[in-house]
This record gives C-alpha cells, structure tokens and sequence, in this order.
C-alpha cells in the first residue's frame, strides 16, 4: 500500500531557491591572454545570454529541482546518490507522521573556469542539508541539455579527506583560489565524527580535497543545531526610514559602546520587500561615549 499524495512535488522547507540566468560577475578583469581565463569570459556572457533562466531548488522528495523561470516548468531534477536509500520511506502511508529530509540545503551557482582544456562554465553546488551528510556539483551552463555527464562530483564523509563531514545546513561558496584553481568552500555542518568544526576546500571540477580546516573541538561539540534561534532584535520605530541617526547602546555589565545607523546609499529607495516596509541598515562602530537616546526619539 502506497500513500496518498496530492502533488508531485515534495515539501520544501531549508532550501532557499537560487536563480541562474545572464549575471556578469566581472570576472574579465581577471589575469589572461588571447583565449585564457579573464580574456576568454566575455565570450563565456555572450554565448550564455540566452539560455533559459532556471530556478534551483531543492525538495524533500528527494531531488534539486529545475523549474524554467518563465513558465516553471520543471526542466530536469537531479536525485544525490546519499539519499537514495532512503526514498522508499516516501511511499510509506504513515509519511505524514514520520517526515524525512532530503535535498535540503540551499543551492548556490557562479561561473568556473576548468578543465583538460580550459573554458568557463556555470557550476551549482549544493547540500543534502539536513537529509543526509552530502555536498554535490553539477554543471548547469546549458540547462536545457543537462545530462548525466553533467554531474561533476559528489562528496561525502566516505570521501578521502572528508571524514569530519556531518549534516551541512550551509551553502557553499565558488571561489578563485590565490594559485588560479578553483574551489567550493564550505563547513562541515553539525553531527560530524569527530564533532570539530570544520572548513572544507575541495577542487570545483572534481570535489577532490584540497584543503580541511579544523578549528578544534568546540564547546560544546556541534551535535545538531539548536531547537530554537531567537528572532533578532526589532528596529525601534524612531529608527525607521531615516537616512542617518545615532543609536547609543549600553551592553549590561560591559563599557558604554556608540553605534551609527547608515542606510547603504543602494538600498535607499524600493525597501519594500514581500509586502513589508523594511529599513536596510549597517551598522559602523563610531565611539565611546554617554549612553542617551537618539534626536528625536520618544521618551
């Protein structure tokens, strides 16, 4: 006997969508001649301007989805070897009671530049998240072509260097390392063998380790994450919408500290997001000094 499902896609809870389309992340500024890396990237834009923007995101039934931006329609959906063994758990008729994680994490693309033959192209790396202990690549230059051969790499605590890999709730970064390789970086996540925390560096074209930074065993050891994170404090009202003012803040116990409220200058008109009025702000140390309300604030 099988459950009963009204949709096809399965629940999506951690994983935060990610758009792939036309960006330019400069990255013609970098070192090269006639056909290398920073020369050759403009080619890489104008060749990929129009492929179908995509939307990445990852479900719990078991697979990082591809829904075309436009229509979404789903243009293909890729299934981590780590969960494999536990998708039959999805047909049990009691599933409601007994929920799974699967592709859970966040996925994250950017361009690369790699291989035997050296050449741009556009690398999404995700985690299993809180489904399993898995980091995966897949190269999604050309979304409406995608194949098996396009499945780069996937990592786990199996992997040689990677033992200290747990369940990883974050999102990996694509970076150009300081030699001109590039790499995924990204935590160990929680439950791991040993309980360390731990920076991973590993080869975009392959997943192979390069580096394993090992902060040493915390306290306490990171076992699973917490039950509950506070919400962060509110803007008190007298703060919203203004461009600049002062906040004077003393921390119970500790030196009177000073704080000046700056509105980034891009984030100064169309602060609306999702229906909610919402001030961006930045916070810069300025000095030490008496703790009082800012202008203009109530009493």
């Amino acid at each position: 006997t099988y459950r009963n499902r009204s949709s096809l896609l399965g629940d999506i809870i951690n994983s935060d969508p990610w758009f792939v389309g036309q960006e330019n992340f400069g990255y013609n500024n970098l070192p090269g001649d006639s056909g290398n890396e920073g020369y050759s990237y403009p080619a890489f834009l104008a060749s990929t301007a129009n492929r179908t923007p995509i939307i990445y995101v990852g479900a719990n039934d078991g697979m990082l989805h591809a829904f075309d931006a436009n229509t979404g329609v789903e243009k293909f959906a890729y299934i981590p070897n780590d969960v494999i063994p536990n998708l039959p758990l999805l047909t049990d008729p009691n599933y409601i009671h007994n929920h799974h994680y699967y592709v859970d994490g966040s996925p994250k693309a950017a361009p690369a530049y790699f291989g035997a033959t050296p050449s741009w192209h556009t690398v999404l790396v995700d985690t299993t998240g809180a489904g399993g202990s898995a980091v995966f690549a897949l190269d999604v230059t050309a979304p409406d072509s995608f194949s098996t051969s396009d499945v780069l790499w996937e990592d786990t605590n199996a992997t040689t260097g990677l033992s200290d890999l747990g369940t990883d709730i974050g999102q990996a970064s694509i970076v150009r390392l300081a030699n001109g390789d590039w790499g995924a970086i990204f935590g160990n996540g929680y439950n791991s063998a040993d309980g360390h925390a731990v920076l991973y560096i590993v080869n975009v074209a392959d997943g192979s380790l390069i580096a394993a930074l090992d902060a040493g065993d915390p306290a306490p050891p990171l076992r699973r994450p917490p039950a509950h994170t506070p919400r962060p404090p509110r803007t008190p009202p007298h703060l919203h919408g203004r461009l600049e003012d002062r906040a004077l803040v003393r921390p119970r116990r500790e030196p009177t500290l000073a704080a000046e409220v700056v509105e980034p200058p891009q984030h100064r008109a169309g602060r609306v997001v999702g229906g909610l009025r919402r001030p961006l702000l930045q916070l810069r140390a300025t000095a030490v000094g008496e703790c009082r309300a800012p202008p203009g604030a109530p009493a």
